[in-house]
């Protein structure tokens, strides 16, 4: 797979996480692996395709559903199967207030679907984000 065809797979990821048309399932290796930094509350590795789509699903709770999400890729950098992707997430969470982050994504892309993700983020501020009583 080149590196456009893998670019493109992690760009179509992030359209169809921002609600854009088409399905997940379709993107992710039945055998994907997703690994969230240990101060996250979300911490820990996830194996299998049902067990992401269910961690992912669990992800959108955080937000409100009737504000727009925005994911702006600042870069792109691939080689050989791996795609480092630096973007901002903004959204409105589902406590009413703004959400602006930086994250960091290394994706491993097999055979066209995406097997494997790295997730860091400023885990710190979405902690108080999604969860501080001020």
């Amino acid at each position: 797979m080149s590196v456009n065809e893998s670019k493109a797979i992690v760009r179509r990821y992030f359209e169809v996480l921002a609600g854009g048309e088409g399905d997940l399932v379709e993107l992710l290796h039945e055998d994907i692996r997703w690994s969230v930094p240990p101060g996250s509350d979300m911490a820990g590795e996830k194996r299998g395709r049902d067990a992401v789509l269910t961690f992912l699903g669990s992800g959108v709770d955080y937000y409100d559903p009737n504000a727009p999400m925005d994911v702006s890729i600042r870069s792109m950098i691939a080689e050989e199967g791996r795609v480092a992707c630096e973007f901002t997430l903004e959204a409105t969470t589902a406590r009413g207030r703004a959400y602006r982050n930086e994250y960091h994504f290394v994706f491993e892309i097999d055979a066209g679907r995406i097997r494997a993700v790295r997730e860091y983020l400023d885990t710190h501020y979405a902690h108080l984000a999604f969860h501080s009583e001020e």
